[in-house]
């Protein structure tokens, strides 16, 4: 086939708008354009995953009812308005990605590590011991993005090649024959390239969303306070996804041009790359009831919110042949867009007693409101398939730490749970995870701080958009923090 469309890429041929963006973690259906907007690209900012501090990390959703120092500004700041003595407050954290992956029956598995700043920041009440007010500022890392994903196998029932023809896309199709991999036949574009090439991709994610963030809380009396945080939020995403299909067992090597086979076809391979630098302002208001010093309820609310986002990208496709032939085709540019976050409500409350502190907490947010602002048609077919894809996701854990008075160790453990965002939960399980932590007074005034988390849940995604290409895995997370409390 080679043959018969190679003078076509000798002369000038518009290149081609787009070809797809693969998806992220726990994304199902790839973008079918670069220069487009997909569901992944609104989800991955409505789904938090740090915890600021280890005695946050180590408690989980269930440090909501507790929030009752620094890490209180970013989940309910009328705990701020029960501080008595100025804190700081600074932590590490490690957090190790773990993907086994089944295609085929090809089993493979992706590693990633990623350390950095949990948060900085310093707590006090304004005006003393016995002030009304606390405030604190500082920041915190909202989201990691670090991620890593492999898979391959031998598949026998299609090709990314032969999804691009058949495609209602006509972009696709003309790629595949500007790569001089199909041809037209009786008016339709044509590829023999339909099954039995060995597939793999990895996938590379990195980048954070860190809050800068300032709160202050207010005891209106002895049994009631309120609080307000403003938070700036800043940070980036960076994805790079390489896939490949190849002939290795040189199922299309032969000659017969009557039937357009005489491809001498060798592999195809893609490259993505995307960079999203990103910003957005979040207000977050709390209240929290206090009975004397037994038990404890607390509800915020983070009000809608809209993150603007500069998109830079880059694919790169290579179509090889045996005769060491091969033909290219890249593209690239930028976009910019904005994305509309719902709005989200913390409740959790805490009971007291002889050292001992039992919490619950719960999050809740409905993911079918996140939205592409625009006015634009595709822009609002993309909102509509959010609103059929996505769900109310709620959150929910339960904790306990034991500080005892007397004590030079506080423990803490937790269980925690995340609601899959997907109405189809094939797509994307619920994820569970089990903490613990244990803190360590090195002086009056100082703790050190150390909490373990494991996190585990399962997910199906797809190598490319079209039939028997999807694969199922497995991810586990493991994150330990590191840090120091010094209070004065």
């Amino acid at each position: 086939m080679k043959a018969y469309v190679q003078h076509c890429c000798m002369q000038q041929c518009s290149k081609v708008l787009c070809l797809f963006c693969s998806l992220a973690f726990g994304l199902y259906v790839p973008n079918q354009c670069l220069m487009a907007q997909g569901i992944e690209d609104a989800l991955r900012y409505t789904q938090p995953n740090g915890f600021y501090t280890p005695r946050a990390h180590s408690l989980g959703i269930s440090y909501t009812g507790i929030a009752d120092d620094f890490a209180a500004v970013f989940v309910n700041p009328a705990g701020l308005a029960r501080l008595v003595v100025s804190e700081f407050s600074a932590s590490l954290n490690g957090r190790n990605i773990s993907n086994s992956t089944s295609y085929f029956n090809g089993d493979n598995s992706a590693n990633r590590f990623g350390l950095n700043i949990s948060s900085i920041g310093f707590a006090a009440p304004l005006g003393g011991r016995n002030s009304r007010f606390g405030f604190a500022v500082g920041f915190g890392t909202e989201i990691d993005f670090t991620n890593a994903d492999s898979s391959a196998g031998f598949n026998t029932r299609s090709t990314m090649l032969n999804s691009w023809v058949q495609s209602a896309n006509p972009e696709f199709r003309d790629l595949a024959y500007s790569l001089a991999l199909a041809d037209t036949v009786r008016g339709r574009r044509f590829t023999p390239i339909q099954d039995s090439l060995y597939q793999g991709q990895y996938t590379v994610e990195q980048g954070r969303i860190t809050n800068v963030v300032g709160g202050v809380g207010y005891e209106v009396n002895q049994q009631f306070s309120v609080g307000l945080s403003l938070i700036g939020k800043f940070g980036r995403f960076q994805y790079d996804r390489s896939f490949s299909e190849e002939d290795a067992f040189n199922v299309y090597r032969r000659l017969d041009p009557i039937n357009l086979t005489d491809i001498d076809f060798q592999s195809l391979t893609t490259r993505e790359v995307i960079t999203q630098e990103v910003s957005g302002f979040g207000v977050m208001i709390g209240g929290q009831w206090h009975f004397q010093d037994i038990a404890r309820f607390g509800a915020s609310v983070q009000l809608p919110m809209q993150y603007h986002i500069q998109e830079q990208f880059s694919q790169t496709t290579i179509a090889r042949f045996d005769n060491a032939e091969e033909f290219r085709d890249s593209f690239g540019g930028r976009s910019q867009y904005a994305v509309v976050v719902p709005m989200s409500i913390n409740l959790g409350g805490s009971f007291h007693y002889a050292g001992f502190t039992l919490s619950v907490g719960a999050r809740y947010s409905d993911l079918s409101q996140v939205s592409f602002s625009g006015g634009s048609q595709e822009l609002r077919d993309v909102n509509a398939q959010i609103v059929r894809a996505l769900v109310p996701q709620n959150r929910y854990g339960i904790g306990v730490e034991y500080d005892g008075a007397q004590s030079p160790v506080a423990l803490r453990v937790s269980y925690s749970s995340t609601q899959s965002p997907y109405s189809d939960q094939t797509l994307q399980s619920s994820a569970t995870m089990i903490g613990g932590g244990i803190g360590l007074y090195a002086a009056d005034n100082m703790r050190l701080d150390l909490s373990y988390s494991r996190q585990t849940g399962t997910f199906q995604r797809l190598m490319y958009s079209g039939d028997f290409s999807a694969y199922r895995g497995t991810q586990t997370i493991t994150t330990m923090m590191l840090g120091v409390v010094v209070r004065f």
